[in-house]
Parts: C-alpha cells; structure tokens; sequence
C-alpha cells in the first residue's frame, strides 16, 4: 500500500452516497475523502469514472421522482 491509497474501499461507500445524494461533496464527505481524491480517481479509473456516471444518473432520477411526486400528491410540513 502505498502512502496515499486509503485503507477501506472508499469508492464503493462514496458511489452508494453519490446513488443516494447526486451531489459530489456529499460523497466526497461520505466516504472520507476530498474532492481533488475522487477526481484524480475519476480520471486514472475507467470503470469507476463509468460508475460515476450511472450513481450520478441514479441519484438524479431517485430526486427528479421525489420532486414530482411532492408536485402531484403533495408533503407534510411541520408546522
């Protein structure tokens, strides 16, 4: 391992978060990492740039959906 390789899979846990939350920061802080970190691995790794990719998709569609069915059926606002 080299100095600057993390020692758990930060890839996985930041692409659940970037699935969940389609914003970088928020998977950057997720799993640990900057921002200059994921992007660096974002251009050495294909495959992870490609799953980038299909989390970011996933997440926009997760709050395009959540932003449509508040816009039709409605939400609760504490009061």
């Amino acid at each position: 391992m080299t100095y600057h390789q993390k020692p758990y899979d930060w890839k996985a846990l930041f692409l659940a978060a970037l699935a969940e939350v389609p914003v970088i920061s928020h998977a950057c802080k997720a799993a640990g990492v900057n921002r200059v970190t994921a992007w660096r691995a974002r251009e050495a790794d294909e495959a992870f740039a490609k799953a980038w990719d299909e989390a970011m998709e996933a997440g926009i569609d997760r709050a395009e959906q959540e932003a449509f069915r508040r816009a039709v059926v409605g939400y609760e606002e504490p009061v």
